[in-house]
């Protein structure tokens, strides 16, 4: 049972509303009764008016809030199930733990969410280092030209051999059979790299036009890793201290589709052939 003022900031609003409620309502019955302006029983009907109002005005906003969240969720049908599996299991977990740290983890975990979300309403979406099925599905959703910077001196040569190096280049082998133009500038240290050599000449014989700019003679706002598809879809790398990816960005919104388009068309400018 909670104890004393402390208690009460614990519980839920519609609780303190309906204890200050009654307390409010009983207190101003008694002071009628002292002040001898009601007596015993014009005082315990003013308590039971005002405890009754505040149920009422109580039942009221929580009707309110049922009325939004239900509008909220029929907004979006098609994720109807998910959306009410994800407050039933919120409303779940809040009730079965009570210790601070549950609620901790359970607040960051929604708030997580909801910065995800918030992203992705500004045209951003961001995934783990790994998860990067978006960059497959964008090339093959490609319809008339990509615009790529590659930084060899941030991922190697061998991740285009890895898996999903692999499935992106064999998106791009498809993107050009069906006609899209794709320009892709490597940024390199030691061009001369057998390795390196052998990526330049195979993606050459495929059809794409490569560029290659020195790390040397490139800026810093250059070091790059992104790829710009039909001037209306970006994916960035999100580069962790030490010059590797430690996840992606992908983008639809028009203005930073834009600046980063600024970006590649400012490493075809510097690069060579």
């Amino acid at each position: 049972m909670a104890d004393g003022p402390v208690g009460l900031l614990r519980r839920s609003f519609d609780e303190r509303l309906a204890a200050a409620g009654v307390a409010g309502s009983t207190a101003l019955g008694v002071l009628l009764n002292l002040v001898d302006w009601a007596g015993p029983g014009e005082a315990i009907i003013v308590a039971l008016l005002g405890s009754t109002l505040t149920f009422v005005v109580g039942a009221g906003l929580r009707a309110e809030r049922r009325a939004e969240t239900h509008d909220l969720v029929g907004a979006v049908p098609a994720l109807r199930p998910e959306l009410t599996r994800i407050l039933a299991l919120t409303a779940q977990i809040s009730a079965q733990y009570r210790d601070r740290n549950a609620r901790e983890e359970l607040r960051r975990r929604c708030r997580r969410f909801v910065d995800e979300l918030d992203g992705l309403s500004r045209g951003q979406l961001r995934t783990d280092a790994w998860d990067a099925g978006q960059l497959v599905s964008r090339t093959e959703q490609c319809r008339r030209r990509m615009q790529a910077v590659t930084n060899i001196t941030a991922v190697g040569p061998g991740w285009w051999t890895a898996t999903l190096g692999r499935d992106y280049w064999r998106a791009n082998t498809a993107a050009i059979a069906r006609g899209v133009q794709i320009t892709r500038v490597f940024i390199v240290a030691d061009r001369t790299e057998p390795a390196f050599a052998a990526l330049l000449a195979e993606q050459r014989a495929a059809g794409v036009r490569t560029l290659v700019l020195d790390h040397a003679d490139a800026p810093r706002d250059l070091l790059v890793n992104m790829v710009i598809w039909d001037d209306n879809h970006a994916w960035q790398a999100e580069m962790n201290p030490f010059g590797g990816i430690s996840g992606n960005i992908f983008h639809h919104d028009p203005g930073t589709v834009r600046r980063l388009r600024d970006l590649a068309d400012a490493c075809i400018e510097r690069a060579h052939p």
